[in-house]
């Protein structure tokens, strides 16, 4: 990437940022906002689950039961 390209990319964020000061006090702007954001129930839902491990007792259970 060349300077004029990260010259671009600033130019581009600090008109992110004027557009956003003036739009920010805005309820769709705030709701836009709040969308962006995980929700709770996704984050636990997206994690992937563990599988379970044998554990030193199951092996005795095992054992105990044959």
């Amino acid at each position: 990437m060349g300077l004029t390209e990260v010259l671009l990319h600033i130019d581009g964020i600090a008109d992110a940022f004027k557009s956003w000061n003036i739009i920010r006090e805005e309820p769709a702007a705030q709701a836009y906002l709040v969308s962006m954001l995980p929700s709770k129930e996704r984050k636990q839902s997206e994690r992937p689950r563990p599988e379970k491990r044998p554990t030193l007792a199951d092996n005795s259970k095992s054992s105990r039961e044959e």
